[in-house]
């Protein structure tokens, strides 16, 4: 099939916008559900794909449709029809996903009217026809297509992911901008392929879960919280969007380097607005967040041998500057900027903490009259002068390294909590976890980071939790007197009164769509184990 050239127009504001509500293909959606592979089976007809091989095809691109629709009927599903981005390189290697197979379905989707599918846009500037903004193609359900998902009676709940979903990814230097490769064809040092065993069992654990969120209890202030402000709209919008059925993670390393990144992501909670995380439940219980207080900064005074928490002073808080939210974001910026050949470290911290400004924190960046670059190449300059030992390692790119220490601390996080069998949630350096074990989660993360750090500092940290010996009753006790000092390292994301106010509002409530979903969930948990451990069979078989 000829390859379908994309088609230049000029610049349409309002079609801009549209098709900027929009996210990749998800392929790895799977389901072994009778309803489903009716569904399929039904639809391949009607599009009068006779072929086996289109079986995966139709089943991928119809259950992720429907994820996306069920999530937000106006958002658009971006998918690439360029034969470069299919292949042993790309990240569809581990589900042998080919470029013909869903070419030939998409096409069919449209000449059918199941799909609203709008061609690749390439806007150039008419004078000098030099490109200036583009899309790949995008498509999403139509009244159609959602008649025959109710027809065959298609919940979420029928919804898993791939059995053989890669849990690591790679990025080369040349796609660091595009999505992540599977590790098929990379070879992986051996505590790298063991945090994937790791995360293995801990999406076996989350697909056994109940994790969900009820937003219908937002407060106007958290409304308030959750307003961005839109350069292209010139207005403050409130838009989220949250799949629910995504509850698979993975690791993803960076620049063809296995010491940077590896961070944790792909579940719907590495998305979600830190303003709605307070109303996750897991389990049916609320959550606490707990984050690591400057764990970047902590890491890089570990590196020259000193312990920062030993100063018992916050790391952004700084003489002569209050506007706290804003020192920050400029040295965590500073921290991340990396120098290239169009500028400096220093100005790609600053543009960086410009635009997460205007993005995220406008009102206040105008109430402390942060008007221009000036004003932040000052912080920077305060920043470097109060961390005089680590100014060395700003705006330097050191914090692409730091990320695959961070998560190194995540990974180990993680698996003494399924060692437990207790589902936490990770985002990067905070943690998401049922409010009954905060104490046991504190007590873990000193853990982590205590192992971390004492290569560089020479002291750890023992558990500080009491344990009982089952046989003979005998309480036991390690000895903790010397124990790396970690006082601060640790803080609730939330304020102890806005989390008093939403376990109330949990607690009192009569009816939502989430207890719906919760009591759906545990009436048909028995066939979603069901299902889920057919495919864990199957994931062995292959």
């Amino acid at each position: 099939m000829s390859r379908r050239v994309p088609t230049y127009l000029p610049f349409n504001v309002s079609m801009s916008n549209a098709l900027n509500n929009s996210r990749l293909f998800d392929p790895y959606r799977w389901s072994t559900s009778a309803e489903v592979v009716l569904a399929c089976n039904d639809l391949q007809e009607q599009l009068q794909l006779n072929d086996r091989r289109y079986k995966p095809y139709v089943m991928m691109v119809l259950l992720d449709l429907y994820c996306s629709w069920r999530s937000d009927p106006t958002q658009y599903i971006s998918i690439s029809r360029d034969k470069n981005r299919y292949g042993k390189f790309s990240r569809y290697a581990s589900i042998l996903v080919g470029h013909r197979g869903i070419v030939t379905l998409t096409d069919r989707l449209r000449d059918e009217g199941f799909i609203e599918y709008v061609n690749a846009v390439c806007y150039r500037d008419p004078v000098t026809g030099i490109p200036y903004a583009g899309y790949t193609t995008r498509m999403r359900a139509t009244k159609k297509f959602i008649r025959l998902i109710v027809k065959h009676k298609i919940k979420l709940s029928m919804i898993s992911r791939h059995p053989n979903e890669a849990v690591i990814k790679f990025r080369t230097v040349k796609n660091e901008n595009d999505i992540a490769r599977d590790i098929k064809d990379f070879d992986a040092p051996r505590d790298v392929e063991r945090s994937g065993k790791v995360l293995v069992k801990y999406n076996d654990l989350l697909q056994r879960s109940y994790i969900d969120l009820d937003d219908e209890l937002l407060t106007s202030a958290d409304l308030e919280e959750l307003k961005r402000y839109d350069r292209k709209l010139e207005r403050y919008v409130v838009e989220y969007s949250i799949d629910l059925s995504k509850k698979r993670v993975y690791r993803v390393f960076s620049n063809e380097d296995w010491k940077q990144g590896g961070r944790v992501y792909g579940a719907w909670w590495h998305g979600c607005p830190k303003e709605l995380r307070k109303y996750i439940l897991i389990n049916g219980e609320p959550v606490i967040e707990l984050d690591f207080s400057a764990i970047h900064v902590l890491l890089l005074y570990a590196h020259l041998g000193e312990n920062f928490l030993d100063e018992g002073v916050d790391a952004y808080t700084i003489e002569g500057h209050n506007f706290r939210k804003a020192m920050k974001v400029v040295m965590m910026s500073a921290i991340n900027a990396k120098p290239d050949e169009k500028a400096d470290g220093d100005t790609r911290a600053i543009q960086a903490t410009w635009d997460t400004l205007i993005k995220k924190l406008n009102k206040e960046r105008k109430k402390h009259d942060v008007n221009s670059h000036d004003s932040l190449y000052e912080m920077l300059e305060a920043i470097k002068e109060r961390h005089r030992p680590i100014a060395q390692f700003l705006a330097s790119g050191e914090g692409i390294k730091l990320q695959r220490e961070d998560s190194d601390i995540a990974v180990d996080v993680i698996k003494r909590h399924t060692d437990m069998n207790v589902p936490i949630l990770t985002v990067h350096d905070s943690f998401i976890v049922p409010r009954s074990f905060e104490p046991f989660t504190r007590d873990i993360m000193n853990q982590a980071y205590g192992k971390l750090v004492a290569k560089y500092l020479g002291v750890g940290f023992t558990s500080e939790i009491e344990t009982i010996n089952c046989l003979t009753g005998e309480i036991v006790k390690e000895e903790t007197d010397c124990n790396l000092n970690v006082t601060g390292l640790i803080k609730p994301a939330f304020k102890p009164e806005e989390l008093r106010a939403t376990y109330i509002a949990l607690d009192r409530r009569t009816f939502s769509q989430q207890l719906k979903r919760q009591f759906r969930w545990r009436s048909n948990r028995y066939q979603f184990n069901k299902v889920y451990r057919f495919l864990q069979q199957h994931s062995r078989r292959s």
